[in-house]
């Protein structure tokens, strides 16, 4: 089990330091115009929330030091 959390704390690490550093984006398609069969669609690249990212690296620091402990006698 130590060793799921060791794992998962890293993994959540990494994406929150991603997140946090403006470096994930996404991609989201806005109906511009639907009249018919005539559609024209936007594409706007959009950055996930800083927050997100701070608290996946608060989870993922909790859950690392978790699964160190559960190590420990």
């Amino acid at each position: 089990m130590h060793k799921a959390l060791l794992v998962l704390g890293a993994l959540m690490v990494v994406a929150g330091l991603l997140v946090a550093g403006g470096l994930m984006k996404y991609q989201d398609k806005d109906k511009v115009v639907d009249f018919g069969s005539l559609e024209i669609e936007a594409t706007h690249e959009k950055q996930a929330p800083l927050n997100w990212g701070y608290m996946l690296l608060g989870a993922g620091a909790v859950a690392l030091v978790a699964g160190a402990m559960m190590r420990r006698p």
